[in-house]
């Protein structure tokens, strides 16, 4: 019935308009729907990283003003409420939607009970990676960095870092993941977008997964950590982690 768990699942970089990239790439929300558990499926948010913009942002057709934030902190599980769904919500991301995943828990304690970032970027005020994450964004569809967190020294960067923020998911079960870039089971065949993006995407998503680790032993928070000894920035890995929470009972 409606009381079942509910599991909102965000995308990538490159999220799409029309479905959402776990809905085109993997079996996961028809699985665990049999195991008793509702998923939802936000669409579009293409190099958003989930969060409420500075700025309007001119790309696409005309201005717009993302609140990403406010949607995941409010709308959504209001309106997943009052449809009669049950609010133990838990939610996972991949990459861009990873670190989007526990900040939008850490802003909302009591909304999220759990958080997931699979192969997320982590540690997103660190040192050059707010020019990284402009360069991402602007290959993903010309979105302009500076509209969502203004430039690398203003104070969005630090309060939209899960690794700075870290913290705040003290009473929060984690579950962090990523591989190291190395080539197994799902890219048989790499293709060139799987040498010059999987690889090193999955390379930045390790050590920024391991800087939060660190920050996240220090300060006393608790997490599951997963970093494979093989894998690339590609959803067959992102399915097998789903699989293990769901079979670990991390849900739950």
């Amino acid at each position: 019935g409606n009381t079942r768990r509910v599991v909102y699942v965000l995308d990538g970089m490159r999220a799409r308009g029309d479905l959402n990239g776990w809905e085109l790439e993997t079996d996961v929300p028809r699985a665990l729907q049999r195991a008793n558990i509702n998923v939802v499926m936000p669409v579009g948010g293409t190099a958003s990283f989930y969060t409420n913009w500075a700025n309007t942002s001119k790309h696409g057709n005309g201005t717009y003003k993302a609140t990403w934030g406010n949607f995941l902190a409010s709308s959504l599980p209001n309106y997943i409420k009052s449809r009669g769904f049950s609010s133990n919500l838990s939610l996972v991301g991949i990459s861009m939607g990873g670190g989007a995943a526990l900040i939008n828990a850490a802003n909302n304690p009591g909304v999220y009970k759990r958080a997931a970032a699979l192969s997320g970027f982590l540690n997103t005020s660190a040192p050059g990676m707010p020019v990284a994450v402009g360069v991402a964004m602007l290959d993903a569809g010309g979105y302009n960095v500076l509209d969502m967190w203004g430039g690398p020294f203003d104070s969005r960067w630090a309060k939209n870092d899960p690794t700075v923020q870290v913290n705040r998911l003290k009473n929060i079960p984690l579950w962090i993941s990523a591989g190291n870039g190395v080539f197994g089971k799902y890219t048989p065949n790499p293709s060139p977008a799987d040498i010059v993006q999987g690889v090193p995407l999955e390379i930045l998503a390790k050590s920024q997964s391991e800087a939060f680790k660190a920050a996240a032993d220090k300060a006393g928070v608790s997490a599951h950590y997963d970093f494979s000894s093989v894998g690339t920035h590609t959803w067959g890995y992102w399915s097998d982690q789903v699989w293990q929470m769901q079979r670990t009972g991390w849900f739950n």
